[in-house]
């Protein structure tokens, strides 16, 4: 059968005119060959205006312009469907990039160097007199503590707050078995579960092995030091880092493949027995893609760092160098080892709870352990203290800066309201406090640990819930934003006074450079604001109290600038600016300079 041309559908015409042109038929016949050939061979748009010029010179026959005509027309309508199917595969390309972009962005990554909001900066400060501050407060937090315990039907629960690395204050409610009003209340030495606490123990050994050298990298690749460690990526070709695992970004489900368990084991099974059971589970997530909490990941954390030590296993390592070394005796794994010194609890059934050993699972929630030796515990974590545990990277690392964003990596960052304060007449802020924390839950028992680093101050608790886990942590917070709220009103106390400079007229001016610095381009502005003596210096803003005769100094509050400038003139505080005197018959302050705000140490400058 032969294939459809465009012309075909003209012959008959072409047929009729050719007849009328009898004089030069076999002529304009063998043109339209020519013609047609010319036509069928067009491969582009640029050789389509070529055949047409082709035809338009081979062609003088009306026939013969009407086929060369539907020829360019023809060819013309198939480029344009061609053009248009194109760019529909193009557009729809785009809204797909699109959408996955929208998609991925939504899910917050957790690597992203974007801060979650400006979180307020509080410098460090001890006070001397914080104890005497909070023992004011403890009587309302004991009359909390009974009245919530009882109403939310906790069985028994213990608490601390420490200062500058001091256990200042411990309360304990209940009785170790609470079906016998006489058995012993808890003590500061009566162990709980910690559940998810245990993981910040994991995270510290990680560190430990990276300053030791037995890994290189937190950033390296797990399967480099456990090869039979794989699970499916099916989002890319990424290795989980041990980052990953510990910052709670590995993208691993949030539990492990540990059917069955035991009746008293949560994951009765060997490492090699997961590692089989793993192959064959998919990763949620790609790794970094966002943050999603995974006790399997810090189990697979631990057990990895475990396998990395020749001859020592992760209890092992943990006995030796964590809990034998800071001396918590009452902590460890093998929980049903002290059955009977843990306070009895009970399920959300109402069933006596029982005392179960998380198995291979321990590195995320296998910890049992105390008030006195989580107090222990975590004075590793706090850079002023116990220098010898952990390295103050690694303390920085287990408690981020507060500018970054991390949100379990591996404690969380909260910002607590502690109250309004007034700047000034017409000013007001919200006062914060910042503090990393963590938490546990496990059937019965519950865990909390808040940590403020820059002010030494820090809380515990450990609870056996009989079941109501929200009932705890209501307690719990409000506990926690009664002592923070005391210290933040402590240190508002401490904060040194504004003092205003008298004379202060003759401060105010523009002042320009006479020195030079070339990050520093503007003039210093000095003026009055709120009552207050202030300075302007490109984007530098801060109030200035008086030192000494014509010498003044910047201090808070930094409320006019954005966070980034906020957080870089925590180095321009406290500098003193010195002014020269007024001369007789002058009424203003000729000159003023500053030592230390450039790399020069100096910075002076006149009235403009």
């Amino acid at each position: 059968m032969d294939s459809y041309h465009p012309l075909a559908s003209m012959d008959n015409l072409a047929m009729k005119d050719d007849a009328m042109q009898s004089n030069s038929t076999d002529s304009k016949r063998k043109d339209l060959v020519r013609m047609e050939s010319v036509v069928n061979s067009v491969t582009s748009t640029q050789e389509l205006i070529d055949a047409s010029a082709a035809v338009n010179f081979h062609t003088n026959s009306k026939a013969g312009k009407i086929r060369a005509m539907i020829a360019i027309s023809t060819r013309k309508l198939l480029a344009a469907i061609i053009f248009l199917l194109s760019m529909a595969v193009l557009a729809l390309a785009a809204l797909y990039i699109l959408e996955y972009h929208k998609m991925k962005e939504s899910v917050v990554p957790s690597t992203t160097k974007e801060p979650i909001k400006c979180l307020e900066f509080t410098p460090t400060m001890i006070l001397d007199d914080m104890s005497t501050k909070l023992n004011a407060i403890l009587p309302t937090i004991e009359a909390k503590i009974v009245k919530a315990s009882k109403a939310y039907g906790l069985k028994a629960l213990s608490y601390g707050i420490a200062y500058n690395g001091k256990l200042l204050w411990t309360f304990h409610y209940g009785h170790k078995n609470y079906t016998n009003t006489s058995s012993p209340k808890p003590n500061s030495d009566t162990p709980y579960p910690a559940a998810s606490i245990s993981k910040l123990f994991t995270a510290v050994m990680l560190l430990k092995l990276i300053e030791n050298g037995t890994i290189n990298s937190i950033d390296d690749p797990i399967n480099k030091y456990d090869p039979q460690f794989n699970v499916i990526n099916p989002f890319n070709s990424e290795h989980i880092t041990f980052r990953q695992l510990a910052c709670m970004t590995s993208g691993l489900p949030r539990e492990a493949p540990c059917n069955p368990p035991e009746k008293y084991n949560f994951c009765p099974y060997n490492t090699s027995e997961m590692w089989r059971r793993l192959s064959s589970v998919e990763l949620q997530l790609g790794p970094s893609m966002a943050t999603s909490y995974s006790n399997l990941g810090f189990a697979v954390l631990g057990r990895v760092l475990g396998r990395i030590l020749p001859g020592l296993r992760y209890e092992d390592w943990m006995k030796r160098e964590m809990f034998d070394r800071i001396g918590l005796r009452n902590t460890g794994f093998n929980i049903r080892q002290r059955y009977n010194s843990i306070p009895v609890s009970q399920d959300p059934d109402g069933k006596m709870s029982r005392i179960i050993d998380w198995g291979w699972l321990r590195p995320a929630a296998g910890i049992y352990t105390s008030i006195n030796d989580l107090h222990k515990f975590i004075n590793i974590l706090i850079e002023r203290f116990n220098t010898t545990v952990l390295s103050k990277p690694s303390k920085r690392f287990m408690v981020r800066n507060e500018y970054e964003r991390q949100l379990a990596c591996p404690m969380a960052i909260w910002q607590l309201d502690t109250g309004e304060t007034t700047i000034d007449k017409s000013r007001k802020k919200i006062q914060h406090q910042t503090f990393y924390t963590t938490n546990g839950v496990t059937v019965g028992y519950t865990s909390q640990v808040r940590v403020s680093p820059q002010n030494t101050l820090a809380t515990y608790a450990l609870c056996a819930n009989g079941g109501n886990d929200f009932g705890f942590f209501n307690l719990d917070l409000a506990i926690g934003s009664l002592v923070y709220t005391t210290v933040a009103k402590a240190l508002k106390e401490k904060e040194e006074k504004y003092i205003a400079p008298s004379n202060m007229e003759a401060y105010v001016g523009t002042y320009r450079r006479t020195s030079y610095w070339p990050l520093l381009k503007g003039n210093l502005i000095i003026s009055i604001k709120y009552g207050r003596l202030h300075l302007n210096l490109d984007w530098f803003n801060a109030d200035l109290t008086y030192v000494s005769p014509w010498k003044v100094k910047t201090v808070y509050p930094l409320h006019s600038m954005n966070c980034k400038d906020a957080y870089i003139a925590t180095g321009l505080l406290n500098n003193i600016y010195v002014f020269e005197r007024p001369t007789s018959g002058q009424s203003k302050c000729p000159s003023v300079y500053v030592r230390s705000i450039t790399a020069y140490g100096y910075m002076s400058f006149v009235r403009a």
